[in-house]
């Protein structure tokens, strides 16, 4: 995005992102703030937050779209198989998916098989700066001092 950007000769622009590729744009605007003018998001979360709820192992953390991906070809094949199950699956995982009728599913899958569509559709989360890090246990916490004893402790230390 960011060489896109440059190469236009129309920087600072506005950036819109949606979803998961508002993930994609705040890391844009935040690592070439010299590109991006007004960042607008639509249907997506803040980072920061999403961070510590993954981090705490939140239900957010089951997605495949948020663990380190496989090589882009592995990727491509894999959720290509058995006409795009896996694909079909991530979608309709905890949702209603009466919509997607059998004519539907024709369309997407389609789609989907076009040359460079599934790599594009993979790219966006490739594209993401947001890194999961590792849920912490339940009962992990971690110490703290009183205010005083970390007073004191830091003058003890000098």
């Amino acid at each position: 995005m960011a060489e896109l950007i440059a190469d236009t000769d129309l920087a600072p622009v506005t950036v819109l992102g949606h979803d998961w590729g508002s993930a994609v744009a705040y890391g844009l605007a935040m690592m070439t703030p010299d590109l991006v003018s007004r960042l607008i998001v639509v249907n997506g979360v803040h980072l920061a937050p999403f961070q510590r709820a993954l981090a705490a192992g939140g239900a957010q953390s089951g997605g495949l779209a948020i663990h380190p991906l496989p090589a882009p070809r592995r990727l491509e094949d894999i959720l290509a198989e058995d006409d795009f199950a896996r694909l079909r699956g991530m979608f309709s995982t905890d949702m209603d998916f009466s919509w997607f009728t059998p004519e539907k599913r024709r369309a997407y899958g389609h789609e989907w098989d076009r040359p460079g569509r599934l790599r594009g559709m993979i790219n966006w989360y490739r594209a993401s700066p947001l890194r999961v890090a590792t849920p912490r246990p339940a009962h992990h916490r971690p110490a703290r001092l009183a205010p005083r004893a970390a007073s004191r402790a830091a003058a003890a230390s000098a």
